[in-house]
């Protein structure tokens, strides 16, 4: 996961650019005569040390940190897209039919009327 961008935190909420990395050793034994050590790597949030992150984008409407899996038409965060919503039944409709291409699409090019 490391150097793709920015994460975010599901157990504490940070945000940050690339994860720790916890190092455990295993020890393995079973049917070798000699025992074999095994460095196995682990990325963890630099501020809780969890494990469970995803990476995370910024709302091109706000500007707000967001999983990227939020992120509606890969550019707007579901609280900024209920704002765009209002009154807009053409939008309300590509999204209800999840054409999320043509959404995303139609979104990028109007953003700045909004």
């Amino acid at each position: 996961m490391a150097g793709v961008g920015m994460y975010i935190c599901h157990k504490c909420g940070a945000v940050f650019d690339e994860p720790n990395i916890r190092t455990e050793r295993e020890m393995h034994n079973e049917f070798l005569p000699e025992i074999v050590w095994e460095d196995l790597h682990f990325p963890i949030c630099p501020e809780c040390g969890g494990n469970d992150f995803d990476e995370a984008a910024l709302c091109e409407y706000c500007g707000d940190v967001v999983r990227k899996t939020e992120l509606i038409g890969g550019c707007v965060c579901e609280k900024c897209l209920e704002e765009i919503f209002h009154g807009r039944s053409d939008l309300v409709r590509a999204y209800i039919l999840e054409d999320k291409a043509a959404f995303g699409e139609w979104l990028h090019e109007h953003m700045e009327m909004f």
